[in-house]
């Protein structure tokens, strides 16, 4: 039986609400015509507030979509006037220590819906908020990290300040929430996450994720709205808007006057990142250093090694090390005092000993049909060790084997036996891997059906049933699954319920006394012992 839980809010909402000038496509829909609310808002008793872009769904209104996105985050409005007395200063700007005029953003790439550009994106804005001339702001790119997000909500655990500035992609538990920002009041410090339940684009469509970074960016480094029409920071989503407004410039430029310095940017071309040389060998060393202000600062590059010291200055030289593993750093220093390195790791060796043989494992394994099976190749050397090898070639009489860390992964398997072969150095080994076929089990529960009806009353219409089928990938209903369902009327959220499926694979779930109104069900979760549930909710609807 659902438990409907009836919320009466008289939250006084502060937003804009703008319409979106081409189509946008959230999660479980089909591109159509949507709003875009710009909501701000502060967790009262705490030193936070929070930014939102929501998405509000076709037929839904505005004040509600809005009002539940602030909830969901905890969060109350607030007005624009109180955004100035309350917003994100970065303070070190104003101590009088130019090495210091810089705000470091850190970024976790999982997740990342872009093709991996989501971090060349994001550093795309540092960019553009960086070139105002006007202004000594400028963002600084820190790491790539696995932190969730400290301030969001949605991260594990107590929302607290960790001294990182972290941008992320998460699935938001608001599924209307296109993008969020939490800041401090009084400490200096942003998140961000953008939500991987919408389909994001670094391309200019819908939705453009450059834009959404250096609108979010605009309110990490301390600006409020816009009321200028094309501003960065106006309070609309309008498509792509990847170019600063002359009042973006005037709001940062007011924040912090002066003319900017950018970092420099430093690159090592050679030698790469985890290289390894013999005892004596002499190294070739190459990288560059340019900076906005000063041009090339090549020339100016100082290279040291965390074991030998300084090895070396300028754009390339060559030299020998100490056998040991190097950090090796190269670092520049403009005529602004701002200070940027590159580092990678280098390890000096003795010449390593002869390999003599190698060995595959495991040995004539045994596995079923349509399977994977993953091979490691061994080496014996010269000085009496082993260890597992990387560079190993691998082959097979009938299947298709890809290196993987230099193991060997066979895939696309037949009923039968292949050879499988590896050769590393010269050296070769052999094994059989016997194939067999096993009965097909069912992997996958689905939800083929939701139905509604009605019961009760007059004219039996007064109660709302909805009843959901589960079958497994074999078509045949799944008893003793677990149902767990979200009933939307209107696009609202009315109720929440979950169940367990019947001999017949099916769970009903009752609405006592339902409005009217168009009624829509989300399935949520599903589990069922030995099978995995595809995620999928099919279409409906129901109109009372």
């Amino acid at each position: 039986m659902l438990t409907v839980t009836i919320v009466i809010s008289v939250l006084m909402l502060s937003f804009i609400a703008f319409p979106l000038s081409a189509t946008a496509q959230g999660p479980d829909s089909t591109p159509e015509k949507v709003q875009v609310v710009s909501v701000l808002g502060k967790i009262p008793g705490r030193d936070l507030i929070v930014h939102i872009w929501v998405v509000v769904p076709p037929g839904a209104d505005k004040n509600e979509a809005a009002n539940e996105a602030l909830r969901n985050q905890g969060a109350r409005p607030f007005t624009q006037d109180e955004f100035s007395t309350i917003s994100l200063f970065w303070d070190q700007f104003l101590d009088g220590n130019p090495e210091n005029d810089f705000v470091i953003q850190n970024y976790n790439p999982k997740n990342d819906p872009t093709n991996d550009q989501g971090k060349t994106t994001l550093l795309k804005t540092h960019a553009t908020w960086n070139g105002v001339v006007t202004s000594i702001f400028n963002y600084a790119y820190g790491e790539d990290t696995n932190r969730c997000p400290s301030l969001v909500r949605e991260c594990p655990g107590r929302q607290t300040f960790d001294g990182n500035n972290d941008v992320a992609w998460l699935a938001l538990k608001d599924k209307n929430v296109l993008a969020v920002t939490w800041s401090g009041t009084s400490i200096d410090e942003a998140d961000m996450a953008l939500n991987t339940k919408f389909t994001w684009n670094t391309n200019g469509n819908n939705f453009d994720v450059e834009t959404v970074y250096l609108h979010e960016n605009g309110h990490v480094l301390g600006l409020g709205h816009s009321t200028v029409v094309g501003a960065v920071m106006e309070a609309v989503y309008d498509g792509e808007r990847r170019i600063l407004h002359q009042d973006d410039i005037d709001g940062i430029s007011f924040l912090y006057p002066g003319e900017s310095n950018s970092l420099p940017i430093v690159t090592i071309i050679n030698p790469t990142d985890g290289s390894t040389y013999g005892s004596g060998a002499t190294i070739n060393f190459e990288g560059t250093a340019s900076d906005a202000e000063d041009g090339d600062l090549t020339a100016s590059l100082v290279w040291t090694s965390d074991i030998d010291g300084q090895i070396g200055t300028g754009g390339s030289f060559s030299t020998t090390l100490n056998d040991a593993t190097h950090t090796i750093t190269t670092q520049v220093t403009d005529s602004g005092g701002a200070t940027a390195s590159s580092s990678i790791t280098i390890t000096i060796t003795a010449s390593p000993p002869t390999l003599v043989s190698i060995s595959i494992s495991p040995v004539n394994p045994s596995i079923t049909e349509g399977s994977t099976q993953q091979f490691t190749a061994t080496g014996t050397y010269s000085d009496d060790t082993n260890q597992v090898l990387t560079d190993v070639t691998w082959s097979s009489s009938l299947t298709t084997i890809a290196t993987i860390d230099g193991g060997g992964l066979a895939t696309g398997i037949s009923e039968g036996s292949t050879t499988i072969t590896a050769i590393s150095g010269g050296q070769e080994d052999t094994t059989i891997l016997q194939v067999i076929v096993a009965p097909e089990e069912p992997t996958t529960a689905s939800v083929s059906s939701i139905t509604y009806s009605t019961h009760g009353g007059k004219d039996d219409s007064k109660h709302l049933d909805i009843t959901i089928t589960i079958i497994n990938d074999f078509a045949n209903p799944v008893s003793g699954a677990s149902v767990s369902i979200e009933l939307l009327r209107d696009g609202r959220l009315v109720g929440q319920g979950t169940g367990t499926t019947a001999t017949d694979g099916t769970i009903t779930f009752s609405l006592k006394n339902a409005a009217s109104g168009f009624y829509t069900t989300d399935v949520t979760g599903v589990t069922a012992s030995g099978l995995i549930w595809d995620g999928i909710t099919p279409s409906n609807g129901f109109n009372k």
